[in-house]
């Protein structure tokens, strides 16, 4: 398993990272340029790795790792290709496509999706009524076409926007705040709280400080 993460800001790629054991090897991704290199990120991490990817968000804070090495687990016993959350009926501001699970976080199963050609140009007229709205959602639509996708459910927390994200299992795991790009225009403080409450999940549920 290695850590894949696209970061733009360094105090907050190192925020994310506390929640990481130290024995996790973890991948700090940078050169993108936001929204429109999403894609270019997304193949290079399926390119490079050569087992499990897992992509992850700097705003996202995993107080349950060991949640991520069981869904891997499972993937493995069960035949899943990716998983992550759906960009449609999860997270009330994401109303756009459901094949594409949103790369804020996604498990991927690097060398099967090669194999079975995920990143080959999908011929899109085979699956009309899939439109794509991000740079990103051809992509899963072939891997969709080709793989096993893990869905991941969620729920929205109390600032109505940050998802509380659920394992295979439908438990909770992990905070996502979103709006990082937006670190300094506003967005700050309430990535901060977002951060203390995964904080707070983990050192209550492990009766510790976090290190870090």
């Amino acid at each position: 398993m290695i850590i894949y993460t696209r970061s733009y800001n360094n105090e907050l790629y190192y925020m994310m990272k506390e929640f990481i054991p130290a024995d996790v090897q973890v991948k700090k991704m940078q050169g993108y340029n936001g929204w429109e290199d999403a894609l270019r990120f997304i193949v290079d991490v399926i390119k490079d790795c050569n087992g499990w990817a897992v992509i992850m968000d700097e705003d996202m804070f995993t107080y349950r790792f060991e949640a991520i090495p069981a869904m891997i687990e499972h993937m493995q016993a069960n035949g899943f290709t990716h998983a992550g959350m759906p960009d449609r009926g999860v997270s009330p501001h994401r109303t756009l496509q459901w094949t594409t699970l949103n790369p804020f976080f996604n498990i991927i199963n690097c060398p099967a999706i090669r194999a079975a050609g995920g990143l080959d140009k999908i011929d899109k007229p085979a699956f009309m009524g899939c439109p794509t709205f991000e740079i990103f959602d051809d992509l899963y639509l072939q891997m969709w076409k080709v793989g096993k996708p893990l869905y991941l459910n969620a729920a929205t927390t109390a600032d109505g926007y940050t998802t509380h994200l659920k394992d295979h299992n439908g438990a909770y795991f992990a905070l996502h705040s979103w709006m990082s790009r937006e670190w300094a225009h506003g967005e700050k403080t309430r990535i901060k709280k977002v951060y203390d409450d995964a904080r707070y999940y983990y050192e209550t549920r492990n009766n510790s400080t976090l290190p870090g």
